[in-house]
């Protein structure tokens, strides 16, 4: 049986499991009687030679040699002295000298390797592995015969056991050779391999297929495996006779197979083994196979390829693939069509986390099998002595399911399952023992802190700071940004959302009013919360005392700022007044003051608030701005008027120019009354910030967060690449593009125009100029097409005078310097590198482009191919 699993410090041994597994279970090398392996003892001279014996005649018990006659004086009584005598009759091994053998001395890697080439059917003289060379060319032939592969010790110091194994295990399926025509060759007249060593000492056969299926034995730790597509045994390639058909060799069945090879399923393997009832060994055979493991959503369509971690596969046509759903024999390909395509087609929902293979195993490279293995999600809602009940939550139109109660003979699950607990049911073919899989899911809870939306299913969370993507687009619906969820997640997909609660501070803005009409009518409030969420909300019709009275109403002009409770679902309201007022400010606020603007027909604004020098300007009890106070904004976006929430750090920043009226809610700290909850209504759009800086735009893309849409806009402001986000679905500025910006605590930026195209002052060449780079300041002079001579502009960056370098033709930002414009191939003109707009007192913006060559058609319709004139 195969013991390596059973070893006690299996932890410690590098090598392949199947290494030391075959090994043991052919008897050449054994643990020791405390259950241990032991892999980095070193091995002596004496236990290399009995592991050659057994790999020399399939038994351990040399004893019938002992008596033979030997050169070597010191293994006299040895207990390996029959092994050593074998092995030095055959030339096998050598002496440190004529006399001396040195049984209990430690074998190096290399003469283990020796050792094992006169094994293959080297003969030591002539093939140089004695006299002084021996060494070297002991590397080269034991390299040349592969059985160097993952031994990964030194060659010339003592050899731990596990990589004694690895050299043993390289050569049991390394040809043997033979003496012909003056050279070693490992094939025979007809052109196959020779016998492997397995083969021609220990009665060892091989087969090379694809293994078709694994299923575990009732009531046993056996299994049966199915080789299918047989094109190999004992090194012979299949030859179809005359007039068949035939492409391979019969399938093989083999019996009471030791180990689980599921994992090796649908791969093109090496089968070593003795009869159909003894396998010692499964093999993949890495230059045949591409086995790409993963869930389906990792793998998409690129052009006719299928693109898996970012590398492109190319896949076999349609008449030579195949895609499998849970080990069924239909292909789910359909006409003509492509593992690719089929990805492309199926991707989407519940499917997405199903775990999936590519496969390619016919030796052409080219993924030819798609292995696909679905489940349903279910919640446990009882577990029994001998059963489990589950209720199904969710499945997919590529494999559905129909499961309530699951027994022992039926499923196999975790012992640890509990009450609630989340599952994925898979199909039995999916499972050696030819029953339910039952594997748990894990569950997440936290706050939505981020989301990204790229289109109906693709639509990602971030929680506690890890991004998940919502397999069903229907989910999106469920929950949003800044919501409490607990969601189960497979694979880095959420499954199915169990729980969706938002989550409030004690303050919140009360947008509107109003009781509804008919039958049953009630009073509700449009809200914005701390968390940025907004709700409809029902209200207690009857609050009682020192509560505001929803029979008053509200309308949107007239929002407020107000504490609440909830009670059976309905909230009671607090609206804040001046401190000494009934009915004042909330426990644990010592201030409030409001301050109101007045707009005339004209638009022009009297009074109101605006912030300066990090704190507000207008007001007489409280003026300063925590930098951790939630702030309501409301403010118009077009015709629309919009609300957000912010934080008091970016409120601090908010640009003198920006007027609004406030109603703030103060705690005293050292003296003063720092406002720790704002409602800003602004007199126009969303506040700037205090610093302004201009950007250059390459692209842009949308976004929809918490139910707002957004353009993010790449650009470059002179030292970074930045992204602005910037709310609306409309696409303003395109590549070539200068904007000003301000960038809010949120992430959330403020564009002006600067230039775009055709409304560049001038496209064209720099002819001259006195520039400081790492000042900022100096003279550039700038001729465009049709001027007599050159425009001089002062660029000076406390005149907010800027120059941009950019790599127009690549789309990047750069670091560049500025330089005389070059000539236009074979003419006498200058070649674009640069466009300017001149904002008035003092403002230029200058484009120069760093590789000197203006992608001109991004700034001007004006053909400019000719160049600029001289």
């Amino acid at each position: 049986m195969f013991a390596g699993a059973a070893f006690t410090d299996q932890a410690d041994i590098k090598v392949d499991a199947d290494v030391v597994d075959t090994l043991v279970s052919l008897g050449v090398i054994e643990g020791f009687e405390d259950g241990s392996f032991q892999p980095n003892a070193t091995v002596t001279r004496a236990q290399m030679a009995k592991m050659i014996y057994v790999l020399r005649t399939g038994n351990s018990d040399a004893s019938a040699y002992n008596d033979d006659k030997t050169s070597f004086t010191d293994i006299g009584s040895h207990w390996a002295r029959g092994y050593i005598k074998y092995c030095q009759s055959l030339g096998i091994i050598a002496g440190k000298s004529n006399t001396i053998f040195a049984p209990n001395a430690s074998v190096t890697a290399q003469e283990a390797a020796k050792m094992l080439l006169v094994t293959l059917g080297y003969d030591p003289a002539k093939a140089g592995l004695t006299g002084t060379n021996w060494a070297s060319k002991t590397n080269a032939l034991a390299d040349e015969n592969g059985l160097l592969e993952d031994v990964n010790t030194s060659f010339t110091t003592a050899c731990p056991r596990q990589y004694a194994a690895q050299l043993i295990y390289n050569a049991i399926d390394t040809p043997t050779v033979v003496w012909r025509d003056d050279a070693y060759t490992n094939v025979t007249l007809l052109g196959d391999d020779n016998k492997t060593v397995g083969e021609k000492y220990m009665g060892l056969n091989t087969a090379e297929g694809v293994i078709e299926s694994v299923s575990k034995d009732d009531g046993k730790t056996t299994y049966n495996m199915t080789l299918t597509n047989v094109s190999k045994k004992n090194g012979t390639e299949f030859v179809a006779p005359k007039n068949s058909n035939d492409k391979y060799y019969a399938d093989v069945y083999f019996t009471k197979v030791a180990k689980d090879y599921t994992s090796l399923k649908n791969v093109k393997v090496k089968v070593l083994y003795k009869g159909t009832d003894k396998v010692y060994g499964v093999f993949a055979l890495s230059e045949d196979n591409t086995t790409l493991s993963g869930v389906l959503g990792n793998f998409k369509q690129d052009g006719s390829k299928l693109k898996y971690n970012d590398v492109k596969y190319s896949v076999a046509a349609a008449d030579k693939s195949m895609v499998k759903i849970d080990n069924g024999s239909t292909n789910k390909l359909t006409g003509n069509q492509t593992i690719d395509q089929w990805v492309k087609a199926e991707k989407n929902g519940l499917a997405k986390a199903f775990d999936t293979k590519a496969i390619s195993n016919d030796g052409t490279s080219k993924i030819n099998l798609l292995d696909v293995q679905s489940f349903a999600v279910a919640q446990v809602t009882y577990v029994g002595k001998d059963y489990i009940n589950v209720s199904k939550k969710a499945d997919d139109a590529l494999a559905t399911y129909t499961i309530s109660k699951l027994e022992d003979d039926e499923a196999v699950y975790p012992s640890d399952l509990k009450k609630d607990d989340y599952v994925a049911v898979t199909a039995k073919a999916n499972v050696p023992e030819e029953k339910y899989g039952v594997t748990k899911l894990e569950t997440v809870t936290g706050k939505i802190t981020s989301t990204k939306n790229s289109g109906d299913d693709d639509y990602k969370v971030q929680i506690d700071g890890t991004w998940y993507e919502l397999a069903m687009a229907s989910m999106n619906k469920e929950i949003k940004l800044n919501d409490t969820a607990t969601v189960v997640v497979k694979d880095g997909y959420i499954v199915f959302v169990d729980d969706n609660k938002a989550s409030s501070s004690d303050i919140a803005l009360v947008i509107e009013v109003a009781k509804t009409s008919g039958v049953g009518s009630k009073y509700e409030a449009d809200m914005l919360f701390a968390d940025g969420s907004r709700k409809t909300v029902e209200l207690n019709d009857n609050p009682g005392a020192n509560f505001w009275n929803p029979a008053e109403l509200s309308t949107e002009a007239n929002a407020f700022l107000a504490s609440y409770e909830i009670s059976n679902g309905k909230y009671k309201l607090t609206k804040m007044s001046a401190k000494g007022t009934t009915p004042g400010v909330p426990s644990g606020y010592d201030e409030y003051e409001a301050v109101a603007f007045t707009k005339d027909n004209s638009g022009k604004i009297t009074g109101g608030n605006t912030v300066d020098s990090n704190k507000m300007t207008a007001g007489n009890t409280v003026k300063y701005i925590s930098t951790d106070a939630v702030v309501y904004v409301r403010y118009k976006s077009g015709s629309d008027t919009k609300y957000r929430v912010t934080t008091g750090t970016d409120m601090r920043n908010w640009s003198k120019n920006s007027v609004f009226a406030s109603q703030a809610l103060a705690k005293e700290s050292n003296g003063y009354n720092y406002a720790n909850v704002v409602f800003a209504d602004m007199a126009a759009g969303l506040p700037g910030g205090s610093g302004v800086t201009y950007a250059y735009i390459f692209g842009s893309s949308s976004t929809r967060e918490n139910d707002t849409d957004y353009i993010v806009y790449e650009a470059w402001n002179g030292t970074k690449d930045i992204d602005l986000k910037v709310e609306g679905t409309t696409v303003k500025y395109s590549e070539g593009a200068v904007v000003e910006y301000t960038v809010d605590s949120e992430g959330v930026a403020t564009l002006t125009d600067v230039a775009t195209k055709d409304n560049w002052t001038k496209v064209g060449a720099i002819t001259g100029y006195d520039y400081n780079a790492d000042k900022m300041d100096g003279t550039i002079s700038i001729k465009a097409q049709g001027d007599n001579k050159a425009t001089d502009y002062e660029i000076d960056t406390d005149d907010d005078a800027y120059v941009l370098f950019i790599d127009t033709d690549d789309g990047s930002g750069a670091q560049g310097v500025v330089q005389k414009a070059g000539d236009v191939a074979g003419k006498d003109t200058y070649m674009a590198n640069a466009a300017v707009k001149n904002l008035g007192n003092g403002k230029v913006i200058i484009v120069v482009d760093s590789t000197n060559e203006l992608k001109t058609s991004l700034f001007t319709s004006t053909d400019l191919s000719a160049g600029i004139a001289k």
